[in-house]
C-alpha cells in the first residue's frame, strides 16, 4: 500500500511506541521503522505540515537536533534520505509518510484515544430553575441521570421559577446563594444510589450564564476545612458578602451600562475590546452596581464568581478560576487575548482585578475534589474537577406575528410588554404588500403558533442580521426537542433538517463529556481535541445525533423567509419607538 502511495520515493516510518514498532516490524518485515522520542504533540499537527511545506531547513537532512524544525526527532533516522516524521501521542499515533517526488505530503492518523475501563464522568448543569446531572461510562453512553426542582424540592427559599423578583426595585431578579450550594448536596444524595463514586474520574459542569457570587473575605478557609459529616449548607451560611446572587434576567443596570461605555470611549470602543456593549444582565455592569450602591459588601468581598467558578469552588474547596468561555460574557475580559482588560477593570471597580482571580481555559483542571466529598461521598481523591463552563440562557421573543417579552430583553433591546400584529396581503411575495395592524390579542391556538414560529423567525432574523450563513442542519436540545411540532416548524423556517440528540439535557450531558475530555488533557498533557474521544464511533456512544424531520419545504421556506424579514421590520420600529437603549442596537 505504502509503495504505491510513495512511488519512486523512499518512506520512513519514525514511531515512538515500542509496542507498535515490534508489531509493525513482526508483521511487514521490509517496513523501514526506526524508533525515536518526539517532542510534539497531535494538536499542532497542522502547523507542522504548514513547517514542512515553508521551511527548507525541515527538508534537509541531518533531522537529528534540528531544534528549527519543530518535529526533529531525538536520533537520527538516515542521513542519506529526506524523511518526514511520526508524531507520537501515546495511544494516539499520527504517522506521516512523506512522499519525495512531486506527489503531496499523505497524513495518516489513526486515533485511539481512550478511557479508563469502567471509569464514569459526571456532568452538572445549573440552570434558573434547577440543577441537573447526568453520568457517561468510558464509552460515553449515559449510565445515570438525576436533577433537583428548586421551586418544589427546596420550597423555603421561596423562589418562583427559582428567582427572587424584587418588587422595590424594578428589573432586579436574583436567586439565593445558599440554594444552589443545598441543591448539590440533595443532587447527589439522590444520585448516589445509582452512580458509584468511586469510579468518578471527572466531574464539570455548566451553569447560567452572567450571575454572579460574592464570597466573603475568609470563605477560602471556610471552604478549605468543611466538615463532611454536616451538610454543606451548614458550613456556608456565612460564607456571602451577599446572601442574594443576580442572575441573567435582571435588568437593573442601566446606568451603569452607560458609564462603562462612556470611561471606554463608547460602546463600539467597548464591543471592540470586550465582544459585545454593555448589557444589562452582563456581570461587569453587576458588579459596577454593587461597587456604588453597596460599597461595604463589594469591600467586603474576597472573590467574585460566576455561577460557574462558585460550583466548581464548591467542589474544590477553594476558589475556581473563571473560564475564558464563560468570562467572555462579562463586559469585563479582553475578547482577543483571553486576558482581563485593565481598561474594562478600571472603568467597571477599583480593585477588581484581584477580586475576579485568574482565568483558566475551559479544558482545564480546576483542582482535585475536596475532602469533603471525598469522605462524605466516597469520590476517590484523585477524582479531577475540570473547569465548569456557562450555558447560553435565551429569553423567550418573537411570534408569527407577534413579540413577547416576560422580562426586560437585551436583543431587540425592549421593555416587558406584548405586540400583537396580523398581517395582509400575506401570499404576496413582494415584502412592501404586505401590510401590519395591531390588535389587543389572539385566540389561544392562534397565540402558542406566534410564540412558537416568533421564536425561530427572531432566531434566524438576528442570525442574518451579523452574517450568519445559513445552516446545513439544526440539533435540537432541552425538553420541547421531544415535540414533533415544533421541530417542524423549526425545519421550515430555516430550511434544514433537524436532529435531536440521546438526552434532551444537553448541557449536563455536554458537562459530562467536558468533564472526560478534561481527564484526558490533564493526563496527556496537552490539550486533545475533542473529536479523538468518539472518532469512528460516535454512534455507539450517547453523543451521536439523529435524524427527526428533514428539511422543509421550500416553498414555505421562501413564505417564512418572507416573514421573518417583516418581522425585523416591525422590531425595529418598536425599538425606535419603546427601545431602552436604541445606540447600541
Amino acid at each position: 500500500m505504502w509503495s504505491a502511495f510513495n512511488a519512486g520515493g523512499t518512506t520512513v516510518f519514525l514511531e515512538e511506541d515500542p509496542a507498535w514498532f515490534r508489531s509493525a516490524t513482526k508483521d511487514s518485515p521490509a517496513l523501514r521503522v526506526h524508533t525515536v522520542r518526539q517532542r510534539t504533540r497531535l494538536v499542532v499537527a497542522d502547523d507542522l505540515l504548514k513547517t514542512y511545506r515553508s521551511e527548507p531547513y525541515c527538508l534537509l537532512p541531518p533531522l537529528k537536533n534540528n531544534h528549527r524544525c519543530l518535529s526533529a526527532a531525538t536520533r537520527d533516522a538516515s542521513d542519506k534520505t529526506k524523511t518526514g516524521a511520526a508524531l507520537g501521542v501515546n495511544v494516539c499515533r499520527i504517522q506521516l509518510a512523506r512522499s519525495f517526488g512531486d506527489s503531496e505530503t499523505e497524513l495518516w492518523i489513526m486515533m485511539g484515544y481512550t478511557l479508563p475501563k469502567d471509569s464514569l464522568y459526571l456532568g452538572f448543569d445549573c440552570s434558573t430553575q434547577s440543577l441537573k446531572a447526568t453520568v457517561l461510562d468510558a464509552n460515553l453512553v449515559i449510565v445515570a441521570s438525576e436533577f433537583v426542582h428548586f421551586d418544589s424540592e427546596l420550597p423555603h427559599y421561596k423562589t418562583k421559577d427559582g428567582v427572587h423578583r424584587d418588587p422595590m426595585v424594578n428589573g432586579r431578579i436574583v436567586s439565593p446563594t445558599l440554594m444552589w450550594v443545598e441543591a448539590l448536596d440533595l443532587l447527589l444524595e439522590k444520585l448516589k444510589a445509582k452512580v458509584d463514586y468511586r469510579k468518578v474520574a471527572a466531574i464539570s459542569g455548566s451553569a447560567q450564564q452572567h450571575g454572579t457570587v460574592y464570597w466573603k473575605k475568609g470563605s477560602k478557609a471556610v471552604l478549605a476545612s468543611l466538615d463532611p459529616s454536616k451538610p454543606l449548607v451548614t458550613h456556608l451560611g456565612d460564607a456571602f458578602s451577599l446572601k442574594d446572587s443576580p442572575i441573567w434576567m435582571d435588568c437593573s443596570t442601566t446606568s451603569q451600562c452607560r458609564e462603562i461605555e462612556k470611561a471606554v470611549g463608547g460602546a463600539l470602543e467597548l464591543s471592540k475590546l470586550t465582544g459585545s456593549c454593555a448589557h444589562e444582565r452582563y456581570p461587569g455592569p453587576q458588579i459596577r452596581k454593587i461597587f456604588e450602591t453597596q460599597p461595604e459588601f463589594y469591600n467586603d468581598t474576597e472573590r467574585i464568581s460566576l455561577v460557574s467558578s462558585f460550583m466548581a469552588s464548591l467542589l474544590i474547596g477553594g476558589h475556581a478560576s473563571i473560564d475564558e468561555t464563560d468570562g467572555a460574557g462579562m463586559n469585563l475580559m479582553d475578547i482577543k487575548r483571553h486576558v482581563w482588560s485593565n481598561i474594562a477593570l478600571e472603568a467597571t471597580a477599583s480593585g477588581l482585578e484581584e477580586k475576579l482571580g485568574k482565568l483558566a481555559p475551559a479544558h482545564a483542571v480546576a483542582g482535585l475534589i475536596a475532602p469533603y466529598f471525598v469522605e462524605r461521598f466516597q469520590f476517590k481523591d484523585s477524582c479531577l474537577i475540570i473547569q465548569w463552563s456557562g450555558d447560553n440562557p435565551n429569553s423567550l421573543a418573537g411570534g408569527k406575528l407577534g413579540f413577547f417579552y416576560k422580562e426586560h430583553e437585551i436583543l431587540p433591546p425592549l421593555p416587558v410588554g406584548c405586540h400583537r400584529y396580523v398581517l395582509e396581503s400575506l401570499s404576496s411575495d413582494s415584502l412592501d404588500e404586505i401590510k401590519e395592524h395591531e390588535v389587543q390579542e389572539f385566540d389561544p391556538p392562534s397565540e402558542v403558533r406566534a410564540i412558537i414560529e416568533g421564536q425561530f423567525l427572531s432566531m434566524r432574523g438576528h442570525a442574518t442580521r451579523i452574517g450568519m450563513p445559513t445552516p446545513k442542519r439544526i440539533i435540537a436540545t432541552g425538553g420541547a426537542s421531544s415535540n414533533a411540532c415544533i421541530l417542524k416548524v423549526i425545519a421550515n423556517i430555516f430550511g434544514c433538517p433537524v436532529y435531536t440528540v440521546q438526552r434532551p439535557d444537553s448541557a449536563s450531558l455536554g458537562a459530562a463529556l467536558r468533564a472526560a475530555h478534561g481527564w484526558l488533557c490533564d493526563k496527556e498533557s496537552v490539550f486533545v481535541p475533542i473529536s479523538c474521544m468518539y472518532k469512528d464511533k460516535l454512534e455507539k456512544t450517547s453523543l451521536g445525533a439523529k435524524l427527526v424531520i428533514p428539511a422543509g419545504d421550500k416553498e414555505l421556506t421562501s413564505k417564512y423567509t418572507l416573514l421573518m424579514k417583516k418581522r425585523m421590520q416591525i422590531e425595529k420600529n418598536l425599538v425606535d419607538k419603546f427601545g431602552r437603549s436604541k445606540a447600541s442596537y
